[in-house]
């Protein structure tokens, strides 16, 4: 296991197409370490965002998490024990901060 101090550290030190697990915060993907991570690994083929809660309302990670469970079985859903199936989101996604249209990425 290894600590990096930002998320510029972590991709000089491994490539963003090279396999690795990474733990970030915030959760929401918000801002911070987070969201710069899903931003530059998002889109690179073969990677996988594991979200590990449902996060809070109007943040990127709850969008993100009503996307995927929009598309499970009603016997994977919230609340009902199970964890559902790995999903392919593409298209766009819109991005704010505040009230200004900040970025567009897409949310594979």
């Amino acid at each position: 296991m290894q600590f990096f101090a930002s998320p510029e550290e972590l991709a000089s030190s491994y490539p963003l197409q090279r396999p690795k697990l990474v733990l970030a915060i915030p959760p929401s993907l918000s801002h911070g370490p987070s969201r710069w991570l899903f931003t530059s690994m998002a889109g690179v083929e073969g990677n996988v965002i594991l979200l590990t809660n449902r996060g809070e309302d109007s943040t990127l990670g709850r969008d993100l998490y009503d996307r995927w469970e929009a598309t499970q079985d009603d016997s994977a859903k919230w609340g009902r024990g199970r964890i559902g199936h790995i999903q392919n989101l593409d298209g766009q996604l819109k991005l704010e901060v505040g009230r200004a249209m900040t970025a567009l990425a897409d949310d594979r």
